[in-house]
C-alpha cells in the first residue's frame, strides 16, 4: 500500500504549565489515531495490534485505554475524524449555489479526489480498512456515503430515478477510488479527474452532456 511516516508531533508540557487535560486528552487521542492509521498501511486492521498502535503513537497502554475501549473503538473514532472533514470539505466544494449544477459537482469531485490524494493512508484508512473494521464501521462508511451523495440532490432527473441512480453512481465512485488505493496510488487521483466527473455526470446528463462538462472542467 501507498504509505507514509505520520509527522512528528510536539511533546507534551508537563509541570505547572501544563495542557488543560481536555487538550492533553484530545492530543494524545490524535496521536492514536494518526498511530493507528500509519499502523494499518503496514499490516492490515486485521493483525494490527493495540501494541502496534502504541509503538506508532508513542503513548502509553494505561492511556489507551483510558480513552478508547479497545483497537475497535481507535478505528471508529480514527475513522469518523478523517470522513467527517472529507464530508466537510466536499460539501464546502459543492454549495455554490449560483454556478450549474455540473459545475458544482465538478468541485466537490475535485475536492474529494485531492483530500484522498494529498494523504495516502488517510484514504487507506477511509475507503479499505473501514470494509474489515466490523459492522460498526460498516454502517459509519454508509453514512458518510450517504453525506457525499447530497451532490447528487440538484441532479436533473425526475424524482422516482434520483435514488437509484444515485445511489449507483455514489457507489461506483467510491470503486473507483477504492481500485486505486488499494494497489497503491492513491495519489494519482488527482489525475484521474476526468474519469471520476463523467461516471458522476453521464447517468444524469448522458454521454454527450457528460463529455462536454467533463471536457470544461478538466480544461479550467
Amino acid at each position: 500500500m501507498d504509505g507514509a511516516k505520520p509527522k512528528p508531533r510536539r511533546a507534551l508540557p508537563r509541570g505547572i504549565n501544563a495542557l488543560p487535560k481536555q487538550e492533553v486528552e484530545r492530543e494524545q487521542r490524535a496521536r492514536l489515531a494518526e498511530g493507528l492509521t500509519a499502523a494499518l498501511t503496514e499490516k492490515g486492521y486485521a493483525a494490527v495490534s493495540v501494541a502496534d498502535v502504541l509503538a506508532k503513537a508513542g503513548v502509553s497502554r494505561r492511556t489507551f485505554y483510558q480513552l478508547f475501549a479497545d483497537k475497535e473503538d481507535c478505528f471508529l473514532a480514527a475513522y469518523e475524524e478523517s470522513a467527517g472533514r472529507l464530508a466537510a470539505a466536499v460539501a464546502a466544494a459543492y454549495a455554490d449555489d449560483e454556478r450549474p449544477w455540473p459545475e458544482r459537482v465538478a468541485r466537490g469531485v475535485e475536492m474529494a479526489l485531492d483530500f484522498l490524494a494529498a494523504d495516502p493512508p488517510r484514504a487507506s484508512l477511509l475507503l479499505v480498512e473501514v470494509l474489515g473494521a466490523g459492522p460498526r464501521a460498516l454502517d459509519r462508511r454508509e453514512r458518510v456515503l450517504a453525506s457525499l451523495a447530497v451532490m447528487f440532490a440538484d441532479a436533473p432527473v425526475d424524482d422516482p430515478t434520483r435514488q437509484l441512480l444515485t445511489e449507483a453512481v455514489v457507489g461506483g465512485l467510491y470503486e473507483l477510488a477504492y481500485a486505486r488505493v488499494v494497489k497503491g496510488e492513491a495519489r494519482a487521483l488527482r489525475s484521474a479527474k476526468r474519469d471520476f466527473l463523467y461516471v458522476a455526470l453521464v447517468p444524469f446528463l448522458g454521454h454527450e452532456g457528460a463529455s462536454a462538462h467533463v471536457d470544461s472542467a478538466v480544461s479550467d
